[in-house]
C-alpha cells in the first residue's frame, strides 16, 4: 500500500506540470493570431489574420450540359456534378483537366426539382433536392444512389432510394424569394449520417442539421450555428475531417476552412475564411477535396463569366507534408506554383501543382537583370520543395524551377525589413 502511494506521488510529482498544461484551454494553432503555447485543448476560439489567396482556372468554360453545376465529388477518377432547378434529374462525371463530359447517369423516376449538392460515401452517391430559394418547400429530399450500380464507362440509367425531411423549426411557409433562412444548398456524408448546412439569405449564417442514410420521412432540428458572414452553398469533408465550405457574400466567392474540432462538432474548432479578390460576379457553387491540400472549385454560369472549374491550394493553413509550419497570410499563384510566404523572409516553399515531378529539378534564381546569381537541386516531396533565402539579398527576384526539360517560372520577393533592423 504504502509502495503505491509512493509510485502515484512520484508520477505526480514529475508529469503532474505536463498533465496540467493539457488540461489549459486555448487556441492550439501556431498559424493564429492568438496561439496559446501553454493549451492542450482546443476551445475553438483561434482567431486568424485576414487571409487572401487567388484561384487557378483548370477550365475556361464548361460545356453547356454542366452550365449550372451546383455540386461536386471525386470518384472513380473523375469530378461528378449536376445542374439546379428544373433541369434533368442527371449527374455528369467530367475529365478533371479539359471539364469534357465523360458519362452521364440518369436518376430512373426522379426530379430535379432543386438539385444543390452531392456528398459520397463508400458505398452510395447521395444528391440533395433540398434548394428553397422561395422558402415555402415541403417536398425537400436527398436520393441516394448505389455506385456498384454506375459502369465504369459508358451511360446508364439508376433507380434512387429517397430520404424526405422537414425542418422542425421552420413554421413559416409563405414565398419569400431569397428573403428566407431556410434554403440549403450544401451536404456532406460523415459516418451513419449525412449534415445539411443552410444558406441563410437574411442573417448570411448556416445552420447544420443532420439525417440519417436511411431511406424515410423524417423532422430535422438545429443542432449547431456558425455566422459565416456570407452564403454557404457548397461543402465537403475530407478524410482528414477537413470541412470546407464554398459560396459567396454579394457575388464575392469565399471560402471557409473547418478543422481539430471534437467528433461531428464541426463548428467547435479551428474556423478560417479566406477571401478570393478579383472574382467579383462569379457564383461558386461546388466544392471538394483532391489530393495534398488542393480544392476543387465550380462556379455556374452568369451574366459576367461562364461556368468554369477552378482549383484552390489550401494545404498551407491545413499543415500539409513538406508545406508545414509557413507564414501563410499572403499567397501568390501562378499557372503551375505557389511561393510562399509572400514576401520571404530567411526560408520560403514551392507547392508545385499537380501532377507534379516526383523526383529531382534545378531551382534558378535570377536577379532583375537576368543575371543567374544562384542554381540548387532539390528533391521533390509532395509536390513541395523547401528553399532558403539566404545570401540572396533582399528585393525582387525570378525563380526558375526546371525539371524534365519543362521551365515555369514565377517572381520571388525578399522582404528586407528584418535585414535593415
Amino acid at each position: 500500500m504504502k509502495r503505491s502511494v509512493f509510485t502515484a506521488s512520484l508520477l505526480l510529482a514529475v508529469f503532474g506540470p505536463f498533465f496540467a498544461a493539457a488540461q489549459i484551454s486555448g487556441c492550439t494553432d501556431a498559424r493564429a493570431s492568438n496561439f496559446n503555447p501553454d493549451a492542450g485543448i482546443n476551445d475553438g476560439s483561434c482567431s486568424y489574420p485576414v487571409t487572401k489567396a487567388r484561384f487557378e482556372v483548370i477550365v475556361k468554360e464548361l460545356p453547356e450540359a454542366v452550365e449550372e453545376t451546383s455540386g461536386l465529388i471525386f470518384w472513380n477518377g473523375g469530378l461528378w456534378t449536376h445542374n439546379d432547378s428544373f433541369n434533368a434529374p442527371v449527374l455528369s462525371k467530367l475529365d478533371t483537366l479539359s471539364g469534357e463530359v465523360l458519362q452521364t447517369i440518369t436518376l430512373a423516376e426522379a426530379e430535379n426539382f432543386d438539385w444543390e449538392d452531392i456528398a459520397q460515401d463508400e458505398k452510395f452517391i447521395y444528391i440533395g433536392d433540398f434548394g428553397n430559394n422561395l422558402g415555402n418547400r415541403k417536398n425537400l429530399g436527398i436520393y441516394k444512389i448505389t455506385k456498384k450500380d454506375i459502369p465504369e464507362r459508358g451511360d446508364v440509367s439508376v433507380t434512387a432510394e429517397v430520404i424526405r425531411f422537414v425542418y422542425a423549426d421552420q413554421t413559416s411557409y409563405e414565398k419569400a424569394n431569397r428573403s428566407n433562412d431556410y434554403d440549403c444548398e450544401a451536404m456532406i456524408s460523415a459516418g451513419d449520417s449525412l449534415f445539411l448546412f443552410s444558406k441563410n439569405w437574411v442573417d448570411l449564417k448556416t445552420r447544420m442539421y443532420a439525417l440519417p442514410k436511411i431511406p424515410g420521412d423524417y423532422v430535422v432540428h438545429p443542432l449547431a450555428e456558425m455566422d459565416t458572414d456570407g452564403m454557404v452553398t457548397g461543402a465537403d469533408i475530407n478524410e482528414r475531417g477537413e470541412l470546407v465550405f464554398i459560396g459567396y457574400k454579394n457575388y464575392q466567392p469565399l471560402v471557409w476552412l473547418l478543422f481539430d474540432y471534437p467528433g461531428t462538432e464541426f463548428f467547435s474548432g479551428n474556423k478560417r475564411r479566406i477571401t478570393l479578390p478579383g472574382t467579383k460576379g462569379l457564383q461558386t457553387e461546388g466544392i471538394c477535396h483532391k489530393p495534398h491540400g488542393h480544392l476543387w472549385i465550380s462556379a455556374e454560369r452568369t451574366p459576367v463569366a461562364p461556368a468554369r472549374l477552378y482549383s484552390l491550394y489550401a494545404g498551407a493553413w491545413l499543415s500539409y507534408p513538406g508545406c508545414a509550419e509557413t507564414e501563410d497570410v499572403a499567397v501568390v499563384t501562378e499557372p503551375a506554383l505557389i511561393v510562399f510566404p509572400d514576401p520571404a523572409d530567411d526560408a520560403f516553399v514551392v507547392h508545385l501543382a499537380a501532377p507534379c515531378p516526383q523526383s529531382v529539378l534545378a531551382a534558378e534564381v535570377y536577379d532583375m537583370n537576368g543575371k543567374l546569381i544562384r542554381s540548387d537541386r532539390y528533391e521533390v516531396h509532395d509536390c513541395c520543395i523547401r528553399l532558403t533565402a539566404g545570401g540572396l539579398g533582399y528585393g525582387l527576384f525570378q525563380l526558375k524551377l526546371v525539371a524534365d526539360g519543362e521551365i515555369v517560372a514565377t517572381r520571388l520577393l525578399i522582404n528586407g525589413f528584418n535585414k535593415l533592423l
